[in-house]
């Protein structure tokens, strides 16, 4: 199963599977909420072509 949570304007999917391990920080991000330009949204990669400052402000907006 999948759940949400919206901060702001970011959205980010957790799985129950995960709750069984609480020292474990995890979910998945969406584009939603970022900075970056289409396609890009809230790319958390370096790796990928997208303007790293824009990379900087996702990650500081996800993590």
């Amino acid at each position: 199963m999948i759940n949400s949570t919206s901060l702001s304007e970011i959205t980010i999917l957790h799985s129950k599977l995960f709750q069984q391990f609480p020292e474990l920080r995890f979910g998945f991000s969406t584009k939603k909420g970022g900075v970056s330009h289409i396609p890009y949204g809230l790319n958390l990669s370096y790796m990928v072509g997208d303007d790293p400052n824009h990379v900087d402000e996702n990650r500081e907006r996800f993590f």
